[in-house]
């Protein structure tokens, strides 16, 4: 097994709004990859951050067929200055630092980390220059693409879907071809899933129990919420399984707020959520 330190500005080109801090390249002299799994630390130095949030930090590996990165995780201690991930297979692993600067997470301090950890993990953008837009509403499309890369799916290109307003064109296709052929997506009707329509709390709640690898703690159903009743009998088990699991919360005076739309802020941190669950950050 080889284990080379390259330097960040000879690796390859990192994805847009990232700056390398690391890279290495692990390999073994017959190509076998590992049969049990291999942890790989990082040691970052805060210097060198520039005042970023180490949250920002990701670990990414290189397909060299795709000639892309692909983001693997990444376990943040602030205490040691590390960030850990299991290693998939051996390769051109690198750590980068998402740069994005946004001006108006004043609106929503609350989801300041999470948003940190999504754009580390590259799932989420800004709506401009210098904006996150944290109270605007979420598409179905566009929380569709959280929970692919999220869930580490791989967009599908081509095949065929049941929904007749996506078309094959379409920036969010290739997005909800992959949650539908994975089944955490289905769609407002047998032929339709309104891409644009702003997602609900019912609709967010529901995709999400839809990820794998959650585990619910002791079922109180949604008798705790003083609106629970309001939950559609279809959606019933998923809103369980989401609250259950942590992911989903209700706001002050006991309400879930069924019918209500899903803001970016709220997306993020149901999203980073689900990714400290599974261990990836």
């Amino acid at each position: 097994m080889s284990v080379t330190q390259i330097n960040p500005k000879k690796a390859p080109t990192p994805p847009s709004g990232f700056t390398a801090m690391a890279a290495l390249v692990i390999t073994t002299s017959n190509g076998a990859e590992p049969v049990m799994p291999v942890t790989l630390v990082f040691h970052f130095s805060l210097q060198a951050l520039h005042g970023l949030s180490p949250s920002r930090l990701g670990i990414y590996v290189y397909d060299p067929s795709t000639k892309a990165w692909q983001w693997v995780g990444g376990v943040v201690n602030p205490t040691n200055d590390t960030i850990t991930v299991t290693l998939p297979h051996f390769s051109t692993y690198g750590v980068f630092v998402n740069q994005e600067q946004f001006t108006d997470m004043g609106k929503a301090p609350w989801a300041r980390t999470a948003v940190d950890e999504l754009l580390g993990a590259g799932i989420v953008t800004g709506v401009a220059k210098g904006k996150f837009d944290p109270e605007g509403f979420v598409t179905r499309a566009e929380f569709t693409k959280m929970l692919v890369l999220a869930d580490g799916l791989t967009p599908v290109a081509t095949g065929t879907m049941p929904f007749k307003d996506v078309p094959a064109g379409a920036w969010y296709a290739p997005y909800v071809r992959a949650a539908y052929q994975a089944k955490l997506v289905g769609g407002v009707s047998a032929t339709r899933f309104d891409p644009n329509g702003r997602i609900t709390r019912v609709q967010m709640a529901v995709m999400l129990s839809r990820l794998p690898g959650l585990v619910a703690t002791a079922a109180e159903g949604l008798t705790i919420f003083v609106d629970g009743g309001k939950v559609p009998g279809w959606a019933v088990p998923g809103v369980e399984k989401a609250v259950g699991a942590g992911l989903v919360q209700g706001f002050p005076g006991e309400k879930f707020d069924p019918q209500g739309k899903t803001t970016r802020a709220q997306a993020a941190l149901v999203i980073a959520r689900y990714l400290k669950l599974t261990g990836k950050v």
